[in-house]
């Protein structure tokens, strides 16, 4: 199995800008992780897209895919989680550290990103199939 690091910072905080440490902090990572994973990945937006090029990092596409799926006059019951209740973020929490182990690519004991994604960008669109036991990350429109 390869082990593929992940740093999970975050380097806007504005009282710290402009004094190397982000540098610092990538270096040190770098030094550290070197010859102790198979790889390193992150994600990072336009503002760092000059940033990380300077430490060996290149920039890859990113996918996204969707599918219309039909949401009336189904037999299944379908819950949106709220995603301010702690029970809610604990059963995300839990159903996200089951990683997919058929992946090419499996975000193995990384369920933080998905709780952080959950509780800032995605709040509304989470929801839970307990038929199924599975939670949906859906932009559903209408439900029964």
């Amino acid at each position: 199995m390869a082990l593929i690091l992940k740093p999970g910072i975050n380097w806007g905080i504005a009282n710290y800008r402009n004094q190397g440490l982000s540098r610092f902090l990538v270096e040190q990572a770098l030094k550290d992780w070197h010859g102790n994973c198979d790889g390193i990945y992150l994600f990072g937006n336009d503002s760092v897209k000059d940033f990380y090029p300077r430490f060996g990092f290149a920039s890859a596409s990113e996918y996204q895919c969707s599918r219309k799926a039909p949401t009336s006059n189904l037999n299944i019951k379908i819950d949106q989680l709220n995603m301010e209740e702690m029970p809610n973020l604990q059963l995300l929490k839990m159903k996200s550290a089951d990683f997919n182990p058929y992946s090419l690519f499996s975000a193995e004991n990384n369920e933080w990103l998905v709780l952080f994604y959950s509780t800032l960008f995605y709040k509304d669109k989470f929801w839970h199939i307990p038929q199924y036991e599975t939670i949906v990350v859906a932009d559903l429109k209408e439900i029964r």
